[in-house]
Order: C-alpha cells, then sequence, then structure tokens
C-alpha cells in the first residue's frame, strides 16, 4: 500500500477504519454513551476532540460516524452528518447552516420528508441573508428533525476553523450558542489541534461551552497493536514480522511519539530491507512528512512556535527554565505555554534519573519532528548525516549494526578485491555511517581504526582523516594519550601520502610532544624516526641526519635491537 494512503482515514472503508481502529476503544464507548444519553434530551452535551495532527481525531469521527449508523438504537434516533475539514464556500452562519443541510439532501438517511421543498426554501434564503433568514434556516433543521423522528450528530473536523475563521460575527456565535443551548435537534462532535479563543476566553460566546477530551498518544503495546492490524489488513504480516522486530516497536514509538499517523508511515521501514534501502525509504518519509509538520507548526499560535523553535535548537531537549533565559520571556508565560503543548502531545516530561527534582526537563514527543525540523530549518548548522545517525541509532540495536558492519566489511574486501573500487568504497561509506551510531566506545573504536586502514589502502585519504579525527575525539574524551599519538601518527602518514609533508611534519611533532609527557622513550624514538624519513624525503640530509642519530640513541639506550636493526637497514636503503 502507498505511504500516503496508509493515513487517510477518509478515504478509508468501514472495515479498513475498524481494523485499524487501536486504542481508543473506552473513548469510543464513552462517546456513543453520550450520543445515547442525548437522545431525546432537551439538554446537549457537545464535545470537542483535542490533540496535535496524525494523532487520531480524524479516524475517531469516522468510526463514530459508521457506529451510528450500524448500531439501530442510535440509526433510529439520529442522522450523522460528516462535516470535511476544507468548507471553502461558508462564511458566515448562514452559509454553514446551508452547507449542512445540504450534506443532509445528499445523503440517504431522509426518509420522509421531500427535499426538494426545503432546497427551494433555502434558495430564496439565500438571496437575503439576515437575522430572520437565519430564524428561517433553523425552522427548516427543527421541521426535518421532527418529521424523521432524528437528531442530527454534526462531525465537525477543525471545529476551531469554523468558530475562529468562519463564522466571525460575535453575534452570530451567540446566536449559534443559543441554539445549541435551547434546542436539542443538533450534537456537535468537533475536533481541534488546539486551545481556541472562541472556547478559551471567558467573554467568547463559547467559553466552557464544549467538553473536551484529549486524545493521548499510544504506547509502545498500543502501537504493536496497531502495526499488528495493519499489516494483517494488508496481508503481510509474515513479511514484518513484529515477534522478531520487538525492539523496532520502541523504535517506531521514540520517532512518532505514538502518533498513529506517523507509525502508518513508518509502516514500510519494518520490512525485511538492506541498510541503505531504509534509508532511502527514510529520506522520502522525511519529504513527504513536510506539509504534515508545515501544518502542525501553522496550527501553534506565534509564541508557541518559538517555544518550539527554541526547543529544538537544544536537539529537542530543553527546561522552561532555559528557555526563559533564551527567549527573555517571563518564566510564568514560559511555564504556561509549555503545560499547552505538553496538554496538545508535542511535548512530554522527559524522564530521566539524572534529571534533578528542581528543574523539569520536556522534550518533543516525536523524533521525527525534530529530526525534519532541523534538517528543515537548521541544516546550515548541521550536517544531513547526523539526522541519518540519530535514525540509526533508534532503529537499530548495537548487535544490528555490528551485523551490518561486519557484513559490508566482507563485500568491501570482496569488491576492491576483484578491481570494483567504486562499490567497494560504497560499502566503506556505510560502514562509516553506521559507525556514528555506535555509542559503545570500545567497539566504536576497533570499527573506526579498520575503516582508516580501508581508507588509506583505498586511497580515500580525506575520508581516512575525517575518520582519524573522530577517533582522536573519542580518545581524547577517554584520556587515551597512547591512542591520541597513534591518531597523530597516522594522520602523519596521510599528510605524506597527500604530498603534505609541512603538515605531516606538525603532526608528527603533535605525537611527539604526547611521548615526552609521558616519558614513553620508545615511542619518541620512533617519532624521531618518522621525522628523519620526512626530512629525508624532503632532501633536507642535515635534518635527517639530526633525527637519525636521536633515534638511534635512544634505541641503543633502551636496549631496543629491533629499533636499532631498522634504523641501520633504514640507512643503507
Amino acid at each position: 500500500m502507498k505511504m500516503e494512503m496508509l493515513y487517510n482515514p477518509s478515504q478509508m472503508d468501514k472495515k479498513e477504519l475498524y481494523d485499524t481502529f487501536v486504542a481508543r476503544d473506552k473513548l469510543l464507548l464513552e462517546l456513543l454513551d453520550t450520543v445515547k444519553d442525548n437522545t431525546g434530551k432537551k439538554s446537549i452535551q457537545h464535545i470537542i476532540l483535542l490533540g496535535a495532527r496524525g494523532i487520531g481525531k480524524t479516524h475517531t469521527l469516522r468510526i463514530i460516524e459508521n457506529k451510528v449508523s450500524d448500531l439501530h438504537h442510535l440509526n433510529s434516533k439520529w442522522a450523522t452528518v460528516n462535516v470535511p475539514e476544507e468548507q471553502y464556500g461558508v462564511f458566515g452562519l448562514i452559509d454553514f447552516f446551508e452547507y449542512i443541510l445540504k450534506i443532509i439532501f445528499h445523503s440517504s438517511q431522509l426518509e420522509k420528508v421531500d427535499k426538494n421543498t426545503y432546497i427551494k426554501e433555502l434558495q430564496e434564503i439565500g438571496q437575503n441573508k439576515n437575522k430572520e433568514s437565519l430564524d428561517k434556516i433553523v425552522s427548516i433543521f427543527k421541521d426535518i428533525s421532527q418529521k424523521e423522528n432524528k437528531q442530527f450528530l454534526l462531525l465537525i473536523d477543525n471545529i476551531d476553523k469554523i468558530l475562529a475563521e468562519k463564522i466571525t460575527e460575535e453575534t452570530e456565535l451567540e446566536y449559534l450558542r443559543s441554539i445549541l443551548m435551547t434546542e436539542n435537534f443538533l450534537m456537535i462532535i468537533g475536533t481541534s489541534t488546539s486551545i481556541f479563543e472562541e472556547i478559551a476566553l471567558y467573554d467568547k460566546a463559547f467559553f466552557r461551552f464544549f467538553k473536551i477530551i484529549h486524545l493521548q498518544n499510544l504506547n509502545d503495546k498500543e502501537v504493536e497493536t496497531l502495526l499488528l492490524k495493519r499489516a494483517e489488513f494488508d496481508g503481510i504480516a509474515n513479511k514484518i514480522k513484529l515477534d522478531e522486530n520487538k525492539n523496532k516497536i520502541k523504535a517506531i514509538t521514540d520517532l512518532t511519539g505514538g502518533y498513529p499517523r506517523l507509525i502508518l508511515m513508518l509502516y514500510e521501514i519494518l520490512e525485511d530491507k538492506p541498510l541503505l534501502d531504509v534509508l532511502k525509504t527514510f529520506n522520502k518519509l522525511l519529504d513527504n512528512l513536510t506539509p504534515y509538520y508545515k501544518h502542525r507548526m501553522d496550527d501553534l499560535a506565534p509564541q508557541q512556535q518559538k517555544i518550539i523553535d527554541t526547543i529544538m535548537l537544544s536537539d529537542g531537549v530543553a527546561s522552561p527554565t532555559d528557555v526563559a533565559k533564551i527567549t527573555g520571556w517571563k518564566p510564568t508565560v514560559v511555564t504556561s505555554l509549555f503545560k499547552r503543548l505538553k496538554d496538545l502531545s508535542i511535548l512530554r516530561i522527559k524522564e530521566s534519573r539524572e534529571t534533578k527534582k528542581k528543574k523539569s526537563f520536556y522534550e518533543i514527543s516525536d523524533r521525527l519532528f525534530v529530526i525534519w525540523y532541523q534538517m528543515r530549518y537548521l541544516g546550515v548548522l548541521r550536517r544531513r548525516i547526523e539526522y541519518i545517525v540519530t535514525f540509526l541509532k533508534i532503529w537499530y540495536d548495537l548487535e544490528e549494526l555490528k551485523d551490518k558492519i561486519s557484513s559490508y566489511a566482507l563485500q568491501y574486501q570482496q569488491h576492491y578485491s576483484r578491481g570494483n573500487f567504486s562499490e567497494s568504497y560504497n560499502f566503506a561509506r556505510s560502514i562509516s555511517i553506521i559507525s556514528c551510531a555506535i555509542t559503545v566506545t570500545s567497539e566504536k573504536e576497533k570499527i573506526i581504526s579498520e575503516q582508516v586502514k580501508r581508507y588509506i589502502t583505498a586511497g580515500k585519504f580525506d575520508d581516512a582523516l575525517n575518520d582519524l579525527k573522530d577517533l582522536l575525539k573519542i580518545h581524547e574524551e577517554t584520556d587515551n594519550w597512547e591512542g591520541m599519538a597513534s591518531d597523530f601518527g597516522n594522520m602523519c602518514i596521510v599528510f605524506q601520502k597527500q604530498g603534505d609533508l609541512q603538515k605531516s611534519l606538525e603532526y608528527y611533532g603533535k605525537a611527539l610532544k604526547i611521548y615526552e609527557d609521558f616519558q614513553n622513550r620508545a615511542g619518541i624514538a620512533n617519532q624521531y624516526g618518522n621525522i628523519w624519513f620526512v626530512f629525508q624525503i624532503q632532501g633536507d640530509f642535515q635534518k635527517s641526519l639530526e633525527y637519525y642519530e636521536k633515534a638511534l640513541k635512544i634505541h641503543e639506550k633502551i636496549g631496543n635491537r629491533e629499533g636499532i636493526a631498522n634504523h641501520y637497514g633504514n640507512m643503507g636503503s
């Protein structure tokens, strides 16, 4: 199945909707019970489902629509009206009511009324839109409801767009509230990505009017259930092998933050594919995510967007205290913004044993959002390779990474021995990328050391230097002075092969200083010998002889017969 189809509930048939509905059963029962309780009652409870894009709001609305139609005790009393996200022809309350009625007329739910009569009335109302017209259109609703003996359940995606952008007159909003409070022919279950002014501010018409239900992110078990249901529906459960990929469930939860839409977009990566194919799919996914994440950012208020951007600069993790210092905003304001973003499941409290109780850290819920945002907006500060490495760290465990490196090392050797140098280089580059994702220092050190040898043998000196710099960083962080000296020495060899003898001498000097600091006479002698060799290549025989004698003197003093023999041999050559 195509990636873009996996998360579009509006294009799913009933079976697919039901088969891939996960973790919302309790919520569904609550909503259906509310519809049942509202049947025939004078006072109606209206609801808004709150959550970020991709959390499953639309899927839940479509399930309610189908359940109400399927259950006799509900479909005999309710007609569902699915109001889509886009209502481009709506501006004002009369347009909105007309739009709803047209959906009803085009459905097959009316059995006892002649819709043509009402269509004619609507056309007359449309020619003269005023307060009297509003009363007339409400009368049409009430008349149809009474004759059909049914109430209308409006399922409205992005109700915030209706109440904040489509119906802008405060008098019309107050009129709508009055109708919803005093009449019982309409019930609304809407969705929104955030708390908006029309329901949040006390001087607005819908302040504390709707019951707000927050949709929660899926946990590991629910993610596994969703993937299994999706795979069973598509008939490929044997391909993704969830029983053998338990670690991938946690990886998907970490990457997506438990957003169903994102989970299903990662779905096809679960199939057993070569690493490069996985990375291609992942890069394609990041490109496909652009509209989704842009919409998610656009859904936020400017202050919330600033908070997200600041957290992204800290690699997706920050405390309100830190953000307040960076932005210069009052801590109380920042804390309030953090709370709202947490309520929307965009942020979550970061759990860590090291986190002090006095300072709470928050992180972006889905790591995929961090990767996408940093790649798109912070790319000048980072290398693209970092985003791939972040993915690899989450997606593969240590043993899987080591297995892939062993496999690629073997293929590198096979291609290199056959003279397929371009192919062998591709495998070497893949090993370098994977090595960046390995966090166990001893393993990383071993892998990079082997890589340096491959690159030098293949004549890829720039790559060798890059890996040697990574190796040097490891040795610096672990205070491994012998490793640091060895790294400088290997850099000298690379510079020699590149013909940069001055640079080679500079780095031999760095290696020499380390050996001198630690009074390692054998190391000092070897570096003198290396420096002697560089001066000999340069044709500076006086300097060459000076360092030759220094090296020989140390070898004789410490009784290193092998070193003495090598020196005499080198002088002879």
